[in-house]
């Protein structure tokens, strides 16, 4: 398709067009006459006269401006018609073949669907009847056409199309340019509809390895074969987008011939004669000395085959990126990365400093780029921790590549220019984001952050080299742990980063660099926040100044300074628990009430933005402050910004109301807070009207909050009024119908009430009232009443047995009934069913965490009544099950371990509070218990590792079996056992 250029001529239009146009689309006079000449043909006329038409059509110069391309697609259809395949017609259709080709490629058409998929039938049709020098015109053709049609075309289109170029990629077709012709027709339909050939994935892609391996084993400098590769690649990259995953073996026999076609067309996989010379050799000339429009036909070749090569690795670590892992070693460098002749292997490395082409090293980084990407859980094997063994472990080998990666990454920032450039500081910026570096002894982010530092203040980079390196430092700065060298390096007074950095927000500069240079703030306030106290007013004062600017990006930024600066935590459930991860003398310092009283009057100008997110935001900051902060607060201060969010829970947008729900749920755990009432009443006034929240997510929130509340009122000692527990029954009762995530945290917070209900509470009357309950006896529309404990029964029933309740909402109901067992005013009756429950979970539920759960409860009470057998019998059960020889039955079957230890605990408090004695002197008790109790219990104790808490139940359990008749030798084994630890 690419010829060489030829001067055009220039048609007259006087003489080549019809003088009268059609709008402004101009007909040429020769396309006028053939469909006039086709309108009017007689079959019976000679073939010729067909003939004559194409030629006279094909010696037409394209492209024709302002031509009437449906006029002329009409021409071509009309053609069509008038074509048959018998060797009479094999010439005439080849032009046709040509004129199509041509027209498609200069003019380019684009077909409506209809006038399209006729066209692409023709030569599909052409395809299955055409000898072997045809097709390759005919296929030719036909991928051109598919370029446009490929997005357009029916499901059974497709299927005709597939079905014809299907068998002709195969192996076993020798005409190399009917194979790769046909290639390039799933090229175009991979690029306009890729999902088209997802069910045909398994069946292409088992051809085209054959291909593959077949043309890496003879490419060598046929040029026919390096076309062929091409196309087959390209594919490849398609078909394992759209397919299933590479099988195993697959994944090393790719990546061990893609490693070797990545240096196809240099010194290293020379074609014939020919080999590009490497930047090394070239002395860093610049890239138009080497670019590919300069170089030779096979220079570009060599140059598509090293580009797909790549682009099909990238492709392997999008898709499967476990398997490509594994074979790291055969792409990284673990040494001598920096050297343009390796001395061991070639790798991605030796490509990305030395290859000639600017287009191949940018590839080369983008590839890494995506193998790096979300790489976290498998580099945290990494560490360079010497062993006494002679072998190098994994562990040592993938240090040793992400050490060569950062070298090979700092070379190519410092030595190449644009494009790579930038991508490759890119690139840097996900190595760091992912390596771990607290498990290494190399201190390489210092000479990164002075590299990086140098090109932000440079005046000869460009742009987008600037924001990049922004945004590596901020990564930088930004590491899951903060660490001591990186500290250091902040701290050096030469470099100076700080005061730089904190001169880029002032509003001197664009609004893009403040933003970049906050992220970089925001970034050491998360790790290092001590070093920004002595610049905290300047920082103040250009936070305010840039809150009030126009540019949204902006003020996001710059609020996020200050949540990062009050973060006292670092990523743990319990908030008011944890507090930022000391490291050598930094980040000791505390915010008290002066800095807060700053930072309140920021989040103040941030909670009157007119942008959600910022008002959000600045809501959620408060939830950073520490409890021993807030309860040192003054009384003034305290209310001024427990007002602010309590305000913000009212606001329009739900974001923000989920904020407020998020920072009240916090408040409510602050020791000072949970002993004002007053402050609970309006906590539970608030959270109870967002509960009926229109928006799910505000209901979710306020759910977890009101659980907090609950949790506070149960560990707090207090007399807690009734009226208050009341007001919180209704709203969570109530929401137990809602979304699953809302009754995980519902039932949450009825297990709390549960545990501390009076007798009064539990007794009261509860009203249905569609669509909620109510203590309200003149409530219209009410139905029966039943008291709260029913209801608190039936709550925890029905949320067990529904299939649509998730795992997590069934143990937190394990958990809630397990504090209902505990409170000593329940009802036997309500005792009775709450174990029952209890003991079907511990032995049905195929999820072992729920089991866990209900064993945990179980152990809550001290009174079991009249379901003592039941329970025994349950726990019993419940421990041979786990000796089960099928554990894919079970869920979450890796917590067995703690499920055993469990229900040991369960069965020892068990046989401490209920009188055995009396139990095993009912005849089917005791038979039972000698058939199956005395085998398990002995199971329990000698075969489990040996416990202090075990001594007071044998203790218990010998003299009951001596009674009872149990074989001389089993009490023995026991006796003989525990005198090993105790005395007995």
């Amino acid at each position: 398709m690419h010829k060489s250029p030829v001067k055009r001529k220039v048609l007259n239009p006087k003489k080549s067009f019809e003088s009268n146009v059609i709008g402004e689309l101009l007909i040429p006079i020769q396309w006028k006459e053939a469909m006039g000449v086709l309108k009017n043909f007689n079959s019976d006329r000679n073939n010729s006269c067909i003939e004559n038409i194409i030629d006279e059509l094909n010696n037409l110069r394209y492209p024709i401006s302002n031509m009437n391309l449906e006029f002329c697609i009409d021409v071509i259809l009309e053609l069509s018609n008038h074509l048959f395949i018998d060797s009479n017609q094999e010439l005439v259709i080849s032009k046709f073949c040509q004129l199509v080709s041509t027209i498609c490629v200069k003019q380019e058409l684009s077909f409506s669907v209809d006038k399209g998929t006729k066209l692409t039938l023709f030569f599909a049709n052409l395809i299955s009847k055409s000898e072997t020098w045809l097709l390759v015109d005919a296929l030719r053709t036909l991928s051109y056409i598919l370029y446009d049609m490929a997005s357009k075309y029916s499901v059974d289109t497709h299927k005709v199309v597939l079905a014809n170029i299907l068998p002709l990629i195969k192996v076993s077709i020798s005409d190399l340019e009917v194979r790769r012709q046909a290639m390039n027709c799933f090229v175009n339909i991979c690029g306009g509809n890729p999902e088209m050939i997802e069910p045909y994935s398994k069946v292409m892609y088992t051809t085209l390895m054959g291909n593959f391996d077949t043309l890496c084993k003879a490419i060598e400098g046929d040029s026919s074969l390096q076309k062929l590769l091409f196309s087959v690649l390209k594919v490849l990259i398609c078909v394992i987008t759209v397919g299933d995953k590479i099988h195993l073996q697959d994944t090393e026999k790719l990546v061990t011939q893609l490693t070797k076609l990545m240096f196809y067309g240099t010194k290293f996989f020379p074609v014939s004669n020919y080999c590009s010379i490497t930047k090394k050799e070239s002395s860093f000339t610049s890239d138009s000395d080497m670019s590919d429009s300069d170089s030779s036909i096979t220079n570009r070749d060599a140059v598509k085959i090293r580009l797909q090569s790549l682009q099909l690795i990238s492709t392997m670590a999008k898709k499967d990126f476990k398997s490509l892992f594994g074979e790291w070693k055969l792409i990284l460098a673990d040494n001598d990365s920096l050297n343009p002749i390796p001395k061991y292997k070639q790798s991605i490395s030796t490509v990305l400093l030395y290859d000639s082409s600017s287009r191949v090293r940018l590839a080369a980084v983008q590839t890494l780029g995506t193998m790096l990407e979300n790489s976290s859980l498998y580099l945290a094997q990494a560490s360079d921790a010497l062993t006494k063994s002679a072998f190098t472990s994994f562990s040592q080998t993938l240090a040793s590549m992400i050490k060569e990666l950062h070298f090979t990454l700092i070379s190519s920032i410092k030595n190449d220019t644009l494009p790579v450039l930038p991508q490759s500081i890119r690139t840097l910026s996900i190595l760091i984001e992912n390596t771990p570096y607290t498990k290494f002894n190399w201190k390489i982010l210092p000479q990164i952050g002075e590299l990086l530092i140098d090109m932000i203040l440079s005046n000869k980079v460009e742009k987008t080299v600037q924001n990049q390196a922004f945004i590596c430092l901020s990564s930088l700065f930004g590491t899951k742990d903060p660490l001591p060298d990186v500290a250091l390096f902040i701290r050096n007074d030469k470099i100076d980063i700080l005061t730089k950095l904190i001169k880029f927000l002032s509003p001197d500069y664009i609004h893009v660099i403040r933003v970049e240079a906050s992220h970089v703030l925001s970034s050491i306030a998360k790790n290092y926040p001590d070093f920004l106290w002595d610049y905290w007013n300047e920082i103040i004062k250009h936070i305010k100044s840039g809150l009030s600017h126009n540019e949204i990006t902006l003020r996001q930024a710059l609020v996020q300074i200050i949540n990062n600066f009050t973060t006292p935590f670092i990523e743990t459930k319990i908030i008011v628990l944890s507090t930022k991860k000391p490291l050598e003398l930094f980040n000791l310092k505390v915010i008290d009430e002066e800095k807060w009283k700053d930072i309140f009057e920021i989040l103040l100008m941030g909670i009157n933005d007119v942008h959600q997110s910022i008002r959000s935001l600045s809501v959620s900051i408060f939830a950073n402050i520490l409890p021993s902060t807030f309860d040192n607060f003054s009384k003034e201060f305290a209310s001024k910004v427990i007002k602010l969010v309590f305000d913000a829970s009212n606001d329009e947008n739900a974001t923000v109301r989920i904020s407020a729900c998020r920072t009240v749920g916090v408040f409510v755990l602050f020791s000072s807070l949970q002993k004002d009432d007053k402050f609970i009443k309006q906590t539970v006034e608030i959270l109870d009207k967002l509960m009926v929240d229109k928006v799910l997510n505000v209901r979710i929130r306020a759910s977890w909050s009101l659980a907090n509340v609950c949790d506070s009122l149960r560990v707090l000692p207090r007399n807690t009024s009734d009226d208050i527990v009341k007001s919180i029954l209704i709203p969570i009762i109530s929401s137990c119908t809602d979304n699953d995530k809302i009754v995980c945290n519902s039932v949450r917070a009825l297990g709390n009430i549960s545990n501390f209900a009076s007798n009064d509470l539990l007794s009261s009357e509860l009203f249905k009232a569609k669509p909620c309950y109510t203590f309200d006896l003149n409530y219209s529309n009410t139905i029966p009443l039943k008291t709260v404990e029913k209801v608190l029964i039936e709550t925890f029933l029905q949320t067990l047995s529904s299939d649509k309740m998730s795992v997590k909402t069934k143990w937190n109901t394990c958990y809630a009934i397990g504090n209902l067992l505990a409170n000593s005013n329940i009802s036997e009756e309500s005792t009775n069913t709450a174990i029952d429950c209890l003991c079907e979970r511990m032995c049905v539920d195929t999820n072992f965490k729920v089991r866990i759960q209900a064993a945990l409860a179980l152990s809550l009470t001290n009174s079991y009544g009249k379901n003592s057998f039941k329970v025994l019998k349950s726990l019993f059960k419940a421990y041979s099950d786990m000796n089960s020889d099928s554990p894919s039955q079970y869920s979450e079957y890796k917590y067995i371990v703690t499920l055993k230890s469990q229900l040991i605990s369960t069965v020892i408090h068990f046989i401490e509070v209920v009188d055995l004695v009396s139990l095993v002197n009912d005849e089917k008790v005791r038979e039972y218990f000698l058939n199956v109790g005395v085998s398990t219990l002995v199971s329990i104790f000698i075969e489990n590792t040996y416990q202090d808490q075990f001594v007071n139940a044998v203790k218990i359990l010998i003299p009951i079996f001596k009674e009872i008749g149990v074989d001389e030798k089993i009490v023995d084994r026991l006796e003989k056992y525990f005198s090993q630890f105790n005395d007995i």
